[in-house]
Protein backbone atom coordinates (compact mmCIF):
# COMPACT_ATOMS: atom_id res chain seq x y z
CA UNK A 1 0.00 0.00 0.00
CA UNK A 2 2.71 2.46 1.12
CA UNK A 3 4.53 1.57 -2.75
CA UNK A 4 1.58 2.46 -4.00
CA UNK A 5 1.08 5.52 -2.20
CA UNK A 6 4.47 6.77 -3.39
CA UNK A 7 4.26 5.75 -6.80
CA UNK A 8 0.88 8.09 -6.95
CA UNK A 9 2.69 10.87 -5.31
CA UNK A 10 5.18 10.50 -7.89
CA UNK A 11 2.72 11.03 -10.44
CA UNK A 12 1.02 13.76 -9.18
CA UNK A 13 4.83 15.59 -9.23
CA UNK A 14 4.84 15.12 -12.56
CA UNK A 15 1.81 16.05 -13.51
CA UNK A 16 2.51 18.83 -11.11
CA UNK A 17 5.90 19.95 -13.05
CA UNK A 18 3.73 19.59 -16.21
CA UNK A 19 0.94 22.05 -15.48
CA UNK A 20 3.47 24.76 -14.09
CA UNK A 21 5.14 24.47 -17.69
CA UNK A 22 8.01 23.48 -16.32
CA UNK A 23 10.04 20.23 -17.69
CA UNK A 24 10.26 16.46 -15.78
CA UNK A 25 14.29 17.34 -15.01
CA UNK A 26 15.38 20.78 -13.16
CA UNK A 27 15.69 23.79 -15.22
CA UNK A 28 19.14 25.60 -14.42
CA UNK A 29 19.00 28.74 -12.66
CA UNK A 30 15.03 28.12 -11.48
CA UNK A 31 13.93 27.42 -7.80
CA UNK A 32 10.15 26.21 -7.75
CA UNK A 33 8.20 26.35 -4.75
CA UNK A 34 5.69 23.05 -4.75
CA UNK A 35 2.98 23.46 -2.15
CA UNK A 36 1.38 20.18 -0.56
CA UNK A 37 -1.73 20.03 0.87
CA UNK A 38 -2.98 17.25 2.37
CA UNK A 39 -4.19 15.60 5.56
CA UNK A 40 -1.13 13.80 6.56
CA UNK A 41 1.90 13.27 5.24
CA UNK A 42 2.31 9.96 2.83
CA UNK A 43 5.43 8.87 1.11
CA UNK A 44 7.62 11.68 1.59
CA UNK A 45 10.78 9.55 1.36
CA UNK A 46 10.24 7.72 -1.83
CA UNK A 47 8.72 11.25 -3.27
CA UNK A 48 12.22 12.96 -2.71
CA UNK A 49 14.03 10.31 -3.71
CA UNK A 50 12.23 10.63 -6.83
CA UNK A 51 12.68 14.29 -7.11
CA UNK A 52 16.51 13.88 -6.35
CA UNK A 53 16.53 11.68 -9.23
CA UNK A 54 15.17 13.79 -11.70
CA UNK A 55 17.57 16.59 -11.02
CA UNK A 56 15.29 18.71 -7.99
CA UNK A 57 17.18 19.12 -4.97
CA UNK A 58 15.12 20.03 -1.93
CA UNK A 59 16.33 23.65 -0.58
CA UNK A 60 18.76 24.12 -4.35
CA UNK A 61 16.56 24.16 -7.01
CA UNK A 62 13.51 23.16 -5.49
CA UNK A 63 11.62 24.35 -2.14
CA UNK A 64 8.76 22.17 -0.91
CA UNK A 65 5.88 23.50 1.40
CA UNK A 66 4.07 20.89 2.99
CA UNK A 67 0.68 22.16 5.02
CA UNK A 68 -1.47 19.30 6.50
CA UNK A 69 -4.59 19.14 8.61
CA UNK A 70 -3.67 15.84 10.91
CA UNK A 71 -7.47 15.26 10.62
CA UNK A 72 -8.94 18.92 11.34
CA UNK A 73 -10.79 19.37 8.30
CA UNK A 74 -11.72 22.77 9.26
CA UNK A 75 -8.02 23.46 8.47
CA UNK A 76 -8.30 22.90 4.68
CA UNK A 77 -9.20 26.60 3.99
CA UNK A 78 -6.89 28.14 6.03
CA UNK A 79 -4.03 26.30 4.63
CA UNK A 80 -4.70 26.63 1.53
CA UNK A 81 -4.58 30.26 1.39
CA UNK A 82 -1.28 29.94 3.10
CA UNK A 83 0.46 28.19 0.17
CA UNK A 84 -1.43 31.21 -2.23
CA UNK A 85 0.15 33.65 -0.69
CA UNK A 86 3.31 31.88 -0.06
CA UNK A 87 3.22 32.29 -3.94
CA UNK A 88 3.91 28.60 -4.92
CA UNK A 89 4.18 27.30 -8.45
CA UNK A 90 1.91 24.60 -8.67
CA UNK A 91 -0.39 23.16 -5.91
CA UNK A 92 -0.78 19.32 -5.04
CA UNK A 93 -3.58 18.70 -3.60
CA UNK A 94 -3.39 14.67 -1.78
CA UNK A 95 -7.09 14.32 -1.29
CA UNK A 96 -10.69 15.13 -2.14
CA UNK A 97 -10.93 17.93 0.15
CA UNK A 98 -7.33 19.22 -0.03
CA UNK A 99 -8.29 19.78 -4.03
CA UNK A 100 -11.42 21.66 -3.23
CA UNK A 101 -10.08 24.14 -0.45
CA UNK A 102 -6.92 24.92 -3.20
CA UNK A 103 -9.34 25.39 -6.08
CA UNK A 104 -11.91 27.98 -3.68
CA UNK A 105 -8.37 29.70 -2.69
CA UNK A 106 -6.84 30.40 -6.26
CA UNK A 107 -7.72 30.50 -9.80
CA UNK A 108 -4.37 31.28 -10.69
CA UNK A 109 -2.22 28.57 -9.72
CA UNK A 110 -2.40 24.90 -11.48
CA UNK A 111 -3.49 22.81 -9.07
CA UNK A 112 -2.53 18.86 -9.81
CA UNK A 113 -5.25 16.81 -7.59
CA UNK A 114 -6.02 13.38 -7.22
CA UNK A 115 -9.80 13.72 -6.56
CA UNK A 116 -12.49 10.75 -7.05
CA UNK A 117 -15.86 12.16 -8.47
CA UNK A 118 -14.33 16.08 -9.88
CA UNK A 119 -17.24 17.08 -12.15
CA UNK A 120 -19.83 16.31 -9.02
CA UNK A 121 -17.31 17.94 -6.49
CA UNK A 122 -17.65 21.09 -9.11
CA UNK A 123 -13.44 21.19 -9.75
CA UNK A 124 -13.79 20.45 -13.70
CA UNK A 125 -16.69 19.98 -16.42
Amino acid sequence: MKRRLAVHTVAAVAAALTAARLSAKAPVGRVMRLGGLGSYPIAEEAFHSALNQRGWQIGRNLILEYRYTKGDRQLYQSLAKELVDLRVDVISAIDDLAAVAAYNATKTIPIVATVIAPIEQGLAK
